[in-house]
C-alpha cells in the first residue's frame, strides 16, 4: 500500500492561491462598498444647494435660479445658466412685466447686460465667466470663479432678488467660498438688488483616483520592461526579436494611456514629470539597450 505525500512546494503554492483569493475578495469587496458610497454622495449631492439668497423684505422679487453647468479649466471658462422670473407686483396677471428690468452678469464673452423689456416675461441667461487657477497641479489643481448677479429697472433703481446655486458640472466639486477672497470688503454679498458668490473648485475623487491609477500602470509597464531588458543585458538571457516588438508597442502605448485620464491638459504638468515622461524614457532607454545588446552580442 502506498500513500502520497503532498511537497512543501505543493503547499505553498496553495497557501499562495488562497492568499490570492482572499485578497481579491476583499478587494472586490472594498471596491464595491466604495462605488457605493461614491453613488450615494452623488445622488445627496445632485439637487444640493452651493448658495442661497433669500429676501426676506418683500415679495416683489426677481427670482433667479443660478445653475454651473461647465468649468473648463483648459480654456479657462466657467458657462453659468440663470433662470429668471419676477414674481409679486412686478409682473402683472398674465405674468408679464410691469416694468423694464435689466440683469447684469460678470460675462467675459458676449454681453453682460440683458434687458427685458415691459409687457414681455423673463428668460433664461447663459453667459461665461473666467476660472482662475492653474492646471499644472493636475489632478490635485484647484480653482476659483465667481458669480454677480445685479438688477436694476428702467430708472437704474435696484430690483429686489433671490437668488439659489446649483452645479451640474460633471468632474469637479465646488463650494462656496468667502466673497472677500475676490471683492473689496466693503462690497456686500448680497443686497437689495445685488448678489455675489464665489465658488472654490477642485477635481472629484473618481477622477483623482483614475488618474492614479493610469499614473500607476505607467510605471507597472515601464518597470517590467526594463526588467526584462535587465535580464538579457546583464543576465545573459537571449535576446529575443519579440521583445523589440513588445518594447515599440509599448513606447507608443503610454501616450494615449496618458490622454485617457479625465479632462488631462496638454503634456508639461506636473503629472507628466511624475508618471509619464520618466515612463517613456525609461521605455525608450530599455529599448535602445536591447537594440545595443543585440549588435555586440555574438550569434549563439
Amino acid at each position: 500500500m502506498t500513500t502520497t505525500t503532498q511537497s512543501p512546494g505543493n503547499a505553498v503554492r496553495w497557501l499562495l492561491l488562497a492568499a490570492f483569493c482572499l485578497a481579491m475578495l476583499v478587494g472586490g469587496w472594498s471596491y464595491q462598498r466604495w462605488l457605493s458610497g461614491m453613488v450615494a454622495q452623488k445622488a445627496a449631492t445632485k439637487d444640493a444647494t452651493l448658495f442661497e439668497f433669500d429676501n426676506e423684505e418683500t415679495d416683489d422679487v426677481v427670482r433667479v435660479i443660478a445653475t454651473i453647468s461647465s468649468v473648463d479649466p483648459l480654456k479657462g471658462d466657467m458657462t453659468v445658466r440663470l433662470e429668471t422670473s419676477a414674481e409679486g407686483n412686478l409682473v402683472s396677471d398674465d405674468g408679464t412685466l410691469k416694468q423694464d428690468i435689466h440683469i447684469y452678469v460678470n460675462s467675459v464673452t458676449g454681453k453682460a447686460d440683458y434687458p427685458f423689456k415691459r409687457g414681455e416675461t423673463m428668460g433664461p441667461i447663459e453667459y461665461t465667466t473666467s476660472l482662475d487657477g492653474s492646471t499644472f497641479q493636475y489632478p490635485n489643481d484647484r480653482y476659483q470663479a465667481y458669480v454677480e448677479v445685479i438688477a436694476s429697472n428702467e430708472k437704474a433703481e435696484a430690483v429686489p432678488l433671490e437668488v439659489e446655486g446649483y452645479s451640474t458640472a460633471g468632474g469637479f466639486v465646488i463650494r462656496k467660498g468667502d466673497v472677500k477672497d475676490v471683492f473689496e470688503h466693503n462690497v456686500p454679498e448680497f443686497d437689495e438688488g445685488e448678489a455675489r458668490v464665489v465658488l472654490n473648485m477642485e477635481r472629484s475623487a473618481p477622477v483623482k483616483l483614475f488618474a492614479r491609477f493610469i499614473l500607476t500602470l505607467q510605471w507597472l509597464l515601464a518597470l517590467s520592461g526594463l526588467s526584462v531588458v535587465l535580464r538579457v543585458v546583464i543576465g545573459g538571457r537571449k535576446c529575443e526579436l519579440a521583445l523589440f516588438t513588445w518594447l515599440t508597442a509599448m513606447l507608443f502605448a503610454l501616450p494615449p494611456m496618458r490622454n485617457a485620464m479625465v479632462g488631462v491638459p496638454s503634456i508639461g504638468i506636473y503629472v507628466d514629470f511624475l508618471g509619464f515622461l520618466c515612463a517613456e524614457g525609461l521605455v525608450a532607454c530599455s529599448l535602445a539597450a536591447l537594440v545595443l545588446t543585440w549588435h555586440l552580442r555574438k550569434a549563439g
